[in-house]
Formats: structure tokens, sequence, C-alpha cells
């Protein structure tokens, strides 16, 4: 587990936008098992309102589709999300 590092200002970015009341999720072509692993390492699952793994989707990114998958779970019109993308797969 001491492997698993946030990107710079991640964990920072997520905290903030929890305390001022947005809401968030993680969209990835991982497992979701993966992604509660690394959530919870890094002490920030309580963050995030909704988690859309690899088994969420039936088409994965760069697709649209895991986005809208998660912007549904959050109950936010899809005009109204923004997405932050850490790999050139995902834009």
């Amino acid at each position: 587990m001491g492997n698993i590092k946030a990107l710079p200002g991640a964990v920072e970015l997520l905290r903030r936008a929890h305390e001022a009341g947005l809401k968030q999720s993680i969209v990835s072509s991982t497992p979701r098992a993966n992604i509660e692993l690394i959530t919870g390492t890094l002490e920030v699952r309580d963050c995030l309102d909704a988690i859309v793994g690899e088994e969420d989707s039936e088409r994965g990114k760069p697709d649209p589709q895991p986005f809208t998958t998660a912007a549904d779970r959050l109950g936010v019109a899809y005009e109204r999300c923004v997405v932050i993308e850490d790999a050139p797969e995902g834009v």
C-alpha cells in the first residue's frame, strides 16, 4: 500500500471540493475494487458521492458513457459537470 501516491494537489482538490459541498465522482477504466482500495488508502473515499468502474459501463473512455453514468448517479445535469482527466485515453 505504501506505493500508492496521489497526483500532486489531487487530495487537496478532492477535500476542498467536498468541503464546498460539490458532488464528486471518480470515473475509471479499472475495476471498482481497485478504486475502493486506492481511495481508501488515500483516505478520500468519504469525499466521493459515486464511483464508476469498468464494470459500470458498456463502453469505456473516451466514450462519454462512463461520465454520463457518473452524472446520473450524482443527480447532476451533464451540462453542469466538470471532468478533470489524468490520462490521454479519457480525453
